[in-house]
């Protein structure tokens, strides 16, 4: 199953980094596999879409506030 990795968000604006941030440590940590690619993207909508053509299975990594939620959770979305 081919699987793309993906840390969403702008590295530039500090807690906006923080998925391209986990997506860096996470390639850094996991041995390299032929089936798992990692990319760290600015964007959204149709733009990211198009990098997700040809994959099996997409993982996003991204951050957002949310009232509900203590800071630093982990949210899994299926």
């Amino acid at each position: 199953m081919k699987t793309i990795v993906v840390g969403l968000g702008n590295p530039i604006l500090g807690d906006d980094g923080v998925g391209w941030r986990v997506v860096e440590e996470i390639q850094k940590q996991l041995p390299a596999s032929p089936l798992i690619d990692y990319e760290c993207l600015s964007l959204g909508g149709i733009g990211l879409m198009e990098h997700l053509i040809g994959y099996d299975r997409a993982i996003l990594v991204d951050s957002f506030i949310a009232e509900q939620e203590d800071v630093g959770s982990i949210l899994i979305r299926r």
